[in-house]
């Protein structure tokens, strides 16, 4: 082969490789992300798209939400049939709820389903789900349906994660056990904030205490039917 053929053909080599390597690169998945601010804007899509990217990472990242909005979900995007749909994505992540003045809520039409659910290790292994609100938060109007046995959570289930509210109210919403908030592993941690006029169908109305640790310093459970809290020992500030 002539000397200028061999010499054109390494070179074409040459870039072929390069080539190559440019794609190798730039298929090689990314190093996790770091922490991020994700803004919410007053629609069910943009807080479920948000949920579902701060759960991509392990990142604690923060949603931050605009002020003075409410949010109707429509429709459910994740539990099952078996356990209770959820209205929100699970939060399988640690994850902030920043807001000033915002109403999370499930349209009275939509079908029955809990607002969210926060999955831990424990329970779920490879998650590490925490929800912690900052700021005057409103979970409203979840609702899951009458059936033996009962369905549980009706505003938040915590499963082997935690949840942490400073201002947040969680009301009016209905299950089986646990209207308000049903824990079973993990904590939840109540700085201020609100747990009232929820109603369970067997009992447990605003908290019900599977398993796991409440603290309360300035929350209220309260004005929840048929009572208030089932827990051992019994909840802190949570009259039965």
């Amino acid at each position: 082969m002539p000397r200028t053929s061999r010499f054109r053909n390494r070179k074409l080599w040459s870039l072929f490789g390069a080539a190559l390597l440019g794609i190798g690169l730039a298929v090689v998945p990314a190093s996790p992300a770091q922490a991020a601010n994700i803004p919410v804007f007053c629609s069910e899509t943009s807080l479920v798209n948000a949920i579902n990217l701060a759960n991509s990472t392990a990142a604690a990242d923060q949603l931050a939400f605009t002020p003075f909005c409410t949010i109707t979900l429509t429709t459910p995007h994740g539990g099952s049939a078996a356990s209770g749909f959820t209205g929100l994505p699970e939060i399988r992540t640690p994850m902030t709820f920043a807001g000033f003045l915002v109403t999370i809520r499930r349209a009275p039409t939509a079908p029955n389903f809990r607002i969210a659910a926060v999955q831990g290790a424990p329970l779920f292994p490879g998650t590490s789900g925490s929800l912690n609100f900052v700021g005057l938060f409103s979970i409203e109007n979840g609702r899951l349906p009458n059936q033996s046995p009962p369905l549980v959570g009706g505003g938040v289930i915590v499963q082997g994660g935690n949840l942490q509210m400073a201002g947040a109210s969680i009301k009016s919403n209905t299950a089986g056990a646990g209207g308000g908030v049903y824990l079973d592993t993990g904590a939840v941690n109540m700085a201020a904030g609100q747990i009232t006029g929820n109603t369970a169908l067997v009992t447990g109305g605003g908290l019900y205490i599977n398993a796991g640790t409440v603290t309360n310093i300035g929350g209220t459970i309260s004005n929840n039917s048929p009572n208030n809290c089932v827990s051992v020992p019994v909840t802190p500030g949570c009259n039965p």
